[in-house]
């Protein structure tokens, strides 16, 4: 179970609060840690894409927002590649979009 900030900080077992770029970070206060939320790290990350080159210390497991603002390049890539896609089919099949 993790202890999440909305700010990115997460508590740590073993070094204290760690924060969204993985360095030391402060405690936070009462009003910061009123807003704690508790998260499973259930996502995986891997950084890289060729299955085979996979390997225990090349992945990282995440909660859903680290795992959002670390892959952002990859993801909006693969959203433009989707929506590329679907109107490519969509003028394939259905003739040109009105847009």
């Amino acid at each position: 179970m993790l202890r999440c900030l909305p700010d990115g900080r997460w508590l740590s077992s073993d070094n204290g609060w760690i924060d969204a770029n993985g360095d030391q970070a402060s405690w936070p206060d009462v009003v910061d840690y009123a807003r704690l939320r508790h998260s499973r790290a259930v996502v995986g990350l891997y950084r890289q894409s060729a299955a085979a080159r996979m390997a225990a210390e090349d992945s990282q497991r995440l909660c859903r927002r680290c795992h959002l603002v670390t892959g952002r390049e990859e993801h909006r890539r693969v959203a433009r590649l989707r929506a590329l896609t679907r109107f490519a089919l969509g003028d394939l099949f259905d003739g040109t979009y009105a847009v």
